[in-house]
């Protein structure tokens, strides 16, 4: 489902993906362990810049 988001929102400005150390760094600093998707999605974009409708998406 994450990656085929990506192609939802192909007017905005898509920020690189996170570094596996970024993401292990987000789930100690959150003392989460994330879904595998939620990685996968961030490893291909660390966040999106751009309208969503009648505001914006943030991650």
């Amino acid at each position: 489902m994450g990656l085929l988001m990506l192609e939802k929102f192909g007017d905005g400005c898509q920020l690189p993906g996170a570094s596996p150390a970024e993401i292990a760094a987000c789930e100690a600093k959150l003392k989460i362990i994330l879904p595998a998707e939620i990685k996968a999605f961030l490893a291909v974009s660390n966040g999106f810049n751009g309208e969503v409708g009648q505001g914006y998406l943030i991650l």
